[in-house]
């Protein structure tokens, strides 16, 4: 009897444990390094473009094996109803049936071909498909920085939403210590400015933070529903001690930046076409040898074989215009290679200009912060018109510290994803 109550207190104990497991799951702890890596595990972007590479390099292959001799072997059986002579057919190498001849044949070919001279066909597919799986590894690699775009500003957003209702917080705690008034109008004032700020917190933590929440999740890759807790502040994320030239930032966006390259090759790829095109217009010749077992049964003993020299003279009429339509989209990839060129730099001009200036602006808002901060820990203000001054003063002052310390982090991040590599 007590071992069947034990037994079935262990039951019970095992059921409470795992349903407490199941109500409690594990929560995973994201930071920003957190939220890079898991993005470049799961994004969709990224794993399609790896796909495209592996794609690439299968068609590289393939372009490659032209090169090499080609073989095959076809094995062929039959069955004769003739009453009469007759030639079969040409599969069989027009071999002559004559009845009462046995009426069952039976052919094995084997034959290999090796082209010596195709007017740069092939090796300009090799150029081209090379350029191909070059032109698919910078696609990823501008896909990464895009992503990594994206999770930083999305982060930095959670971020902003975080601070902002940690700010309402604080005010909310600051109202509680300069509410003390003995008017009526000043109360109803203070009493307005508390619905004010709890009602943008409410809003805040039941919308925005979910909003934020959600968009980070989706910028790395992950199920919308998955359970993360989002760690980090924002005076946390690093801002860059100094800044290079101008000059420097566009020579970083040239060397690092992946559109350019992948303009070049797409460049070489046009470039290419072209040279396909022309290359119609030559001959192909190739070496070719056939060998064939020919007979009524086994083992056959007709064995015939051949050897021949292939010569192809093409002739199209639709030739020059194929080589104008190649000519004209490699015109067109150079200009759209000088277009990328100046909307590159002229991201990096807006986002440097851009960052320098909020540089100065950030180092005198929280100038401006740690003063009013400072002295909201005093006791000085006696007069309930001074308090109240004081805290819209107070009040503006952190919400612009926050909004330019989250565009001077946004600007960072534009150009560094404008130069191709992180700032210092």
């Amino acid at each position: 009897m007590r071992q069947g109550i034990k037994f079935l207190s262990f039951i019970i104990l095992t059921a409470n444990v795992c349903a407490e497991q199941n109500v409690n799951p594990v929560i995973k702890r994201v930071d920003l390094p957190e939220a890079v890596r898991l993005a470049y595990l799961n994004h969709p972007a990224l794993l399609t473009s790896l796909e495209d590479i592996a794609i690439a390099d299968q068609r590289l292959r393939m372009a490659i094996h032209l090169l090499y001799p080609q073989f095959g072997f076809d094995a062929t059986a039959a069955t004769s109803q003739a009453d009469r002579s007759l030639v079969i057919t040409e599969g069989f190498g027009g071999a002559i049936v004559t009845p009462p001849e046995p009426r069952h044949f039976y052919l094995g070919r084997g034959f290999v071909e090796q082209a010596l001279y195709t007017g740069g066909r092939n090796s300009n597919a090799i150029i081209l498909a090379r350029a191909n799986s070059e032109k698919a590894k910078s696609l990823k690699e501008q896909t990464r920085l895009q992503v990594l775009k994206e999770v930083r500003l999305n982060f930095l957003e959670f971020l902003k939403v975080k601070e902002t209702i940690d700010t309402k917080l604080e005010l909310q705690a600051l109202l509680t210590k300069y509410s003390r008034v003995s008017g009526t109008f000043e109360k109803l004032v203070w009493e307005d400015k508390k619905t004010v700020l709890e009602e943008n917190a409410s809003d805040l933590q039941s919308t925005s933070s979910h909003e934020s929440k959600v968009a980070l999740l989706k910028a790395m890759g992950m199920d919308l529903s998955s359970e993360v807790e989002i760690v980090g502040a924002l005076e946390e994320l690093p801002l860059p001690k100094t800044l290079p030239s101008l000059q420097q930032a566009l020579s970083w966006a040239r060397e690092f930046r992946p559109e350019y390259k992948a303009k070049a090759l797409e460049s070489e790829m046009d470039a290419t076409q072209v040279a396909i095109a022309l290359a119609g217009r030559n001959p192909v010749v190739s070496l070719a040898g056939l060998y064939e077992f020919l007979g009524n049964d086994f083992p056959l003993r007709q064995n015939n074989w051949t050897t021949m020299l292939r010569v192809h003279l093409p002739f199209s009429w639709d030739n020059w215009a194929t080589v104008r339509e190649r000519k004209a989209q490699q015109r067109r990839g150079q200009i759209k290679h000088i277009e990328v060129e100046d909307q590159v730099g002229l991201e990096v001009r807006q986002a440097y200009t851009g960052l320098a200036r909020s540089l100065e602006r950030l180092a005198k808002a929280k100038k401006r912060l740690r003063s009013w901060r400072d002295f909201s820990q005093t006791d000085q203000l006696k007069d309930e018109r001074q308090r109240l001054q004081f805290f819209e003063i107070y009040e503006q002052t952190t919400a612009d510290w926050t909004r330019v310390l989250v565009d001077t982090l946004k600007l960072r991040y534009e150009l560094e994803y404008a130069m191709g590599r992180d700032l210092q």
